[in-house]
């Protein structure tokens, strides 16, 4: 019997898309932000990053799971 219940540690930019795939996988998923997150201490790298995700967002809308 496989455990279904995560929890997703991760960057809070990455939390949102990560939670969607794996609940759409069937997992009761649940995220933790790391407290220092790159997002908090260097937002010049953390833009990038952001950038990133909303990219990756589109594709996954446009796309699917």
């Amino acid at each position: 019997d496989l455990a279904r219940s995560i929890w997703l540690v991760t960057q809070p930019f990455h939390g949102r898309r990560s939670l969607r795939l794996f609940r759409h996988a069937g997992f009761d998923a649940r995220v933790w932000h790391i407290a220092d997150s790159l997002q908090y201490r260097d937002r010049r790298r953390a833009m990038r990053w952001l950038v990133r995700e909303y990219a990756a967002w589109v594709l996954l809308l446009l796309r699917g799971p």
